[in-house]
């Protein structure tokens, strides 16, 4: 009888320090969730069993968003420094419409996705995150008057 207990005991004792371990060690990140295993996850293809889910996202404490003023004598500043994942609002405080878009004109297609689709007009804003992989120089232009050179910029990402 007293046999019993004890292995009673002890089969309690293992799955509670089981059951502590396990959450510990899942908060850490050791033990995978079903959502980190790429090869369940039919939206990762071509990905080793051994690899972790990519992140998509960089930690919003590290980004920092930068404002240029886009002023009738052109952007203010004209060139900005940035790192992957940092923010740039455009802000019109001009009297005509500008359109940040990507170099080259007409097809913008240097930094894809670097277009406000329309003329920001006086007060108006656009945002734009940057979040290419490796060092990029975004050239920009007024979409709306691109042929003076006056309303151009270019944001450097660098890694």
């Amino acid at each position: 009888m007293n046999r019993k207990i004890l292995f009673t005991i002890l089969g309690v004792v293992l799955i509670l320090a089981g059951t502590y371990y396990y959450k510990k060690y899942y908060k850490l990140g050791i033990i995978p969730k079903v959502s980190d295993i790429p090869f369940l996850d039919p939206n990762i293809q071509n990905v080793s069993p051994i690899q972790k889910k990519p992140s998509t996202s960089s930690p919003k404490s590290f980004s920092k968003t930068y404002v240029v003023n886009l002023k009738d004598s052109g952007p203010e500043p004209r060139s900005l420094d940035i790192s992957k994942g940092d923010t740039v609002k455009f802000v019109n405080n001009g009297t005509r419409p500008f359109w940040v878009a990507s170099d080259p004109h007409p097809v913008h297609s240097l930094c894809p996705g670097f277009d406000a689709s329309h003329g920001l007009v006086h007060n108006e804003s656009w945002s734009h995150t940057f979040k290419f992989d490796a060092s990029k120089t975004c050239f920009y232009h007024n979409h709306v008057d691109p042929t003076t050179t006056l309303y151009t910029g270019v944001i450097n990402i660098v890694k």
